[in-house]
């Protein structure tokens, strides 16, 4: 039997993660790649390097970096997120967000060759990351770590038309203040950042700045509201109310959802210039059609693609696929990761695992918590 502890896979990943986020970073060379998040695998030391982050940022995306001191660990922090977030929603696909190491990453975008494709899932990616982005700039600015922004003490008004906080009675007083998440300073951080690498008239920078925009809306579609409470006594006479952001958990759910319900289009008979479409001159979801009846018009919140995905099922170093065997899947259910879906047909062998756990915890005083060890077996299942 296989001595494997219940996090013994989960760290495996997030080793192999900061190996190539941290340990090869020297390494990783990307010509002005608009694939602009593979900046996760530089420190933000690195990024403001004149040799290395030339290669990860345009002039346009330093000098942003560099009139808001403070941002770039934010943004840093955004983009792993985001990648993680990606990893998490998509673990049980056939594609599941893979980090591709050389040979079949020959430029080194921590995604490989699978962004050529404008797919579904690389609509997902985008949206996520820029989400991502737009959330932990907000939230550095109601932290005090940016010198250009700080909370939005409009209660987080300037981008939400909600005037009234929710749950509140008929007759109870409120004002919007307090430290609100500064959610209109990251929503243009991102734009301005993210969008300004789409150059291209072509359909791929179309659909890249639809959902670049999409993952903003999920943001501000998913803020939550807070209020505390004012008054003689703890009577509560009035609240002052402002709003945050949601967990970067929540924004991967809703984004999952969206990437379900993603609408296949095709561009439209219309011309158009990109510097239009990054000023909001017009919008991308009046430049797309659907590619069939089948789907719906697509709507700024809405995720769209071009081409149908590829299977995923064996390595292709021509897509940068590494396959799905050995993959554990499940084999009790029709889940993601069912075996039937995840093995592609292959079929998939079981084996007994020994898995070590935390057990009969008691608190000693004081302030300790002793557990002793315990073991299981479990039966797992494993792709061909």
């Amino acid at each position: 039997m296989v001595n494997v502890t219940p996090v013994s896979v989960y760290a495996a990943v997030v080793l192999l993660l900061f190996i190539l986020t941290y340990s090869h970073s020297a390494s990783i060379k990307v010509k002005k790649s608009k694939y602009w998040w593979s900046v996760a695998a530089l420190s933000p030391k690195e990024i403001m390097n004149k040799k290395k982050g030339s290669l990860h940022l345009i002039k346009k995306q330093k000098k942003l970096v560099r009139e808001n001191q403070g941002s770039l660990k934010q943004l840093h922090q955004g983009v792993l997120t985001g990648i993680r977030e990606c990893q998490q929603q998509f673990r049980g696909k056939r594609w599941n967000c893979t980090i591709v190491p050389e040979p079949h990453n020959k430029k080194r975008t921590l995604f490989g060759p699978v962004l050529k494709i404008a797919s579904k899932e690389i609509a997902f990616l985008y949206a996520i990351t820029s989400a991502s982005v737009t959330q932990a700039i907000s939230r550095g600015c109601s932290k005090g770590e940016i010198e250009t922004c700080g909370c939005d003490h409009s209660g987080g008004l300037k981008l939400n038309s909600d005037r009234k906080p929710p749950n509140l009675g008929p007759n109870e007083e409120y004002r919007w203040g307090g430290c609100a998440d500064n959610v209109k300073f990251g929503y243009d951080f991102s734009r301005k950042f993210i969008d300004i690498v789409e150059k291209s008239k072509d359909h791929r920078s179309l659909m890249n700045l639809h959902n670049n925009e999409a993952g903003r809306q999920a943001v501000l579609a998913n803020t939550k509201t807070t209020c505390k409470c004012h008054g003689m006594s703890g009577s509560c006479s009035t609240k002052s109310c402002w709003k945050i952001m949601n967990d970067d958990s929540v924004i991967g759910d809703y984004l999952k959802l969206k990437f379900i319900d993603a609408s296949r289009v095709t561009l439209s008979n219309k011309i158009f210039d990109v510097r239009d479409i990054r000023s909001k001159k017009i919008s991308t979801a009046e430049l797309l059609s659907p590619y069939d009846n089948f789907y719906a018009e697509p709507t700024v919140h809405q995720l769209v693609y071009f081409h149908v995905s590829p299977d995923f099922c064996k390595p292709d170093k021509l897509i940068g696929s590494v396959g799905t065997s050995q993959r554990i899947c499940n084999d009790t259910d029709h889940s993601d990761n069912s075996c039937n879906d995840l093995c592609c047909g292959r079929g998939h062998h079981q084996k007994d695992v020994v898995i070590s756990y935390r057990c009969k915890c008691m608190f000693h005083w004081c302030c300790e918590v002793q557990c002793q060890e315990c073991k299981r077996t479990e039966l797992r299942s494993w792709c061909n």
